[in-house]
């Protein structure tokens, strides 16, 4: 049998102190892991990428989200190709922030344009395809 004295009860503090530390860094190191790979740049990204792709708002308006930044390239490609030009350079600029204004603005027209598209490229499969 154990005796109450003011040692055995520090003693058996000391224990249940030191068993509550070892939980504590356990569940410290397993933070710090989760922190270390959450901030590591590509885990970072992929983490990312995975977040947008899974959204099913994306999935469904992939076209009307990846159609705005192609005309924007392609635009900026156009009208400010030369670098001596600054006036047609500057003319690209605010001709791409309407373009992203009207775009930003009016979402149903791209979808229904990009549908547009989208069946006339249908079309002309089937067509193509009763012909064989």
């Amino acid at each position: 049998m154990a005796e109450n004295t003011p040692y055995t009860n520090l003693k058996s503090a000391i224990e249940i102190l030191e068993k509550k530390q070892v939980v504590s860094r356990l569940e410290l190191q397993e933070q710090f892991k989760v922190t270390y790979e959450g901030l590591d740049p590509f885990n970072f990204l992929k983490n990312s990428f995975s977040n947008i792709t899974g959204s099913p708002e994306v999935r469904n308006n992939l076209l009307a989200i990846i159609l705005p930044l192609v005309t924007g390239f392609i635009t900026k490609k156009a009208l400010g190709a030369s670098r001596r030009q600054t006036v047609a350079a500057q003319a690209g600029v605010l001709f791409i922030d309407g373009l992203n204004r009207f775009v930003t603005q009016n979402p149903e027209i791209i979808n229904t344009i990009s549908h547009f598209i989208l069946s006339f490229f249908h079309k002309k499969k089937r067509e193509t395809g009763e012909e064989k």
